[in-house]
């Protein structure tokens, strides 16, 4: 019996010692939430003391920041990893995101494009002018299935609060299409429709061209609205247009006294002489827009403006505002607006896309083909003519003055060096005079402010006081 008893104590001496050493071969039990692993834990186990350790409160991860996936096992639920979109920068996600569907499909064909790479982008609106679509906040990419259908389920929710527009682009035969702008949201759908390409440019149209006249000081402002398209079911890229003529762009015919033209909108614009060339994409049901703006000189207050069109016009619209912003100029309550095979000429404060009650003489109707010309006449504009003959004469007067002087001086004999230098000095200054008067005598014959009788009789007479004094000063010059 106390054998028994003494080998029962004993065995209970040990169980007590064993019970309180570690045993090899098994984890130590850890306190819950921390992200260490003993050797053999099994690591597709999302529990504490696994590799895939949740991001939970309690974890060694605070500060918010997701935690570390190794790519095994199922990704934290929650949270998405940062990515890298197209243009390289990092982007954080908060978490929650959307779907967005784009379609590619044939714009002439009842078929959709399958693989073609598509990239989604957003970007803040584009304005009605810009040249290009503003440079995109976010990108990504995919690429359309067999059915033209290209999924983007990583879109960050937050676009729909930021104010940015969502839209696609896609290259068909070198060509690049583009969706239209949705706002961003869950399910969202865009569409891309492509085109063939045509060859030339027998099918542009132009399918509005409104110009606005603004007078200021001794020219005219003119504001161009153009609206180009492509009748057809083809797409015409500039850049891919052969011959000379279309070199550099698509070229579009000003008049050819219009001066300091500028240009801006959608496409690439370069300005040669009187012609804007356009560089860009007309896709078919599409209008691309742009405006022009250039002056003209103006003295009288009648003008007949003509200008020709190498495009079919559907539309042609003509404004000049009655009340301007500038202070010289005021109201033009004498104007008058004359437009020959124009549908409609009328006075209305009510002009489609201008601000209103602003009184306006409008013109508008007229279509044209390739090659014809509109024409309109401006009068009672706030330019004087009735002072031109005042300036001629008086001008002249002051040439004749001049060469009256000078014959004065003849009397000595101009023996000195400083007397011939001076006489010299003044025979070029009444010279240079001369010419600036017989530059504005002929931009006034030009401009029909004088008839032909006028003209001759007055260049005549400039003409002989220059030959007087390119003689003198060749007869002082040959004495020095």
């Amino acid at each position: 019996m106390t054998t028994l008893i003494q080998r029962a104590i004993q065995g209970l001496t040990l169980l007590a010692l064993v019970g309180g050493m570690p045993l090899t071969g098994q984890a130590q039990q850890m306190p819950s939430g921390t992200d260490q692993t003993a050797s053999g834990a099994d690591p597709s186990n999302p529990t504490p003391g696994s590799t895939n350790a949740p991001p939970t409160g309690t974890s060694s991860n605070e500060g918010g920041r997701p935690a570390v996936h190794d790519g095994d096992g199922p990704r934290p639920r929650g949270r998405r990893p940062a990515r890298r979109n197209s243009k390289g920068t990092q982007e954080a996600n908060s978490g929650e995101t959307i779907t967005v569907e784009v379609t590619v499909q044939h714009g002439a064909e009842d078929r959709s494009i399958g693989g073609t790479g598509v990239i989604l982008r957003a970007s803040r609106p584009r304005g009605p002018f810009e040249p290009g679509p503003p440079e995109p906040r976010q990108e990504w990419t995919s690429v359309a299935d067999d059915q033209g259908m290209a999924t983007f389920d990583d879109v960050p929710a937050s676009l729909s609060r930021s104010g940015l527009e969502l839209y696609a682009v896609a290259t068909y035969n070198g060509i690049p299409f583009e969706s239209s702008r949705i706002s961003a949201s869950d399910g969202a759908n865009l569409t891309i429709d492509v085109f063939e390409q045509a060859r030339d440019a027998s099918n542009v149209r132009i399918e509005r061209i409104r110009t606005i006249i603004e007078p200021w000081e001794d020219y005219l402002v003119f504001n161009q609205f153009w609206s180009l398209t492509v009748g057809g079911n083809r797409a015409v890229d500039t850049t891919s247009l052969g011959g000379k003529r279309f070199e550099k762009g698509l070229p579009l015919e000003l008049p050819l006294n219009a001066e300091g033209i500028k240009a801006s909108g959608r496409g690439e614009t370069k300005i040669i002489d009187s012609t804007v060339n356009w560089k860009g994409v007309l896709k078919p049901g599409r209008t691309v827009s742009f405006r022009v703006r250039f002056s003209m000189p103006a003295s009288t207050p009648s003008l007949v403006y003509e200008q020709s069109v190498d495009y079919p016009v559907d539309r042609l619209d003509v404004v000049l505002p009655l009340e301007t912003d500038y202070e010289k100029v005021g109201r033009l309550d004498e104007a008058s607006l004359s437009a020959p095979g124009f549908e409609r000429v009328e006075t209305t404060r009510n002009i489609p896309g201008l601000r209103r009650n602003v009184p306006s003489l409008y013109a508008t109707g007229e279509s044209l083909e390739a090659g014809e010309s509109f024409a309109f006449q401006l009068q009672g504009l706030p330019f004087d003519r009735r002072i031109w003959p005042w300036i001629v004469i008086a001008l002249g007067l002051l040439g004749g003055g001049g060469i009256f002087v000078l014959a004065r001086r003849e009397r000595d004999p101009l023996a000195s060096e400083e007397g011939r230098s001076d006489a010299i000095e003044t025979l070029e200054e009444d010279r240079d005079r001369l010419l600036d008067q017989l530059a504005r005598l002929e931009d006034a014959y030009d401009t029909g402010e004088i008839d032909e009788v006028d003209y001759e009789t007055e260049s005549l007479r400039l003409r002989e006081q220059l030959s007087l004094i390119s003689d003198k000063l060749d007869e002082l010059r040959d004495d020095d």
